[in-house]
């Protein structure tokens, strides 16, 4: 059985028996399914896209309460979905950390884009389940009777 917190942190607003949904978006297979294995060792349920599109389609259908989303992606770019996502009020609520080997957590363009955090990348693992815990307890503390949070702005990570 995963560990858990506390039946509140692992089910969402869908339904009791129905785990937190987390989606990570990324090309790099290594990367997605480590990624992964840490999400589902904390007691959440992975939705995996190897695509900006796909990850965007997932996102529509399934509403996650996180997405862990690589910013260079083969197709579109992962700033991109997540100013889509972003930018409909059918997912606006979705909490999205950026992750990049490449882009530098101050340059801007993942807050720019909507990003709730930002992850480098080789990710280190403590940093990120904290992180991770810390914005889906957030999500839960900040979502009304509809599930949407309130519109507070993307909040840069320490």
């Amino acid at each position: 059985m995963p560990h858990s917190n506390g039946p509140s942190l692992l089910h969402n607003k869908k339904s009791a028996d129905t785990p937190i949904q987390v989606l990570v978006a990324e090309d790099n297979l290594l990367n997605l399914k480590l990624i992964g294995a840490i999400i589902t060792a904390q007691g959440y349920k992975v939705l995996e896209a190897t695509t900006g599109l796909l990850g965007l389609e997932l996102a529509r259908r399934h509403h996650p309460a996180l997405i862990v989303m690589d910013i260079q992606l083969p197709d579109i770019s992962g700033l991109e979905v997540t100013r889509l996502l972003k930018a409909d009020v059918d997912t606006a609520d979705i909490a999205v950390v950026g992750t990049s080997a490449h882009l530098a957590a101050g340059d801007g363009a993942t807050q720019e884009a909507g990003c709730d955090a930002f992850m480098p990348k080789p990710i280190k693992i403590s940093d990120f389940i904290e992180l991770l815990r810390s914005l889906v307890i957030r999500g839960a503390a900040a979502k009304g009777p509809r599930g949407v949070e309130a519109a507070n702005g993307p909040e840069p990570v320490a």
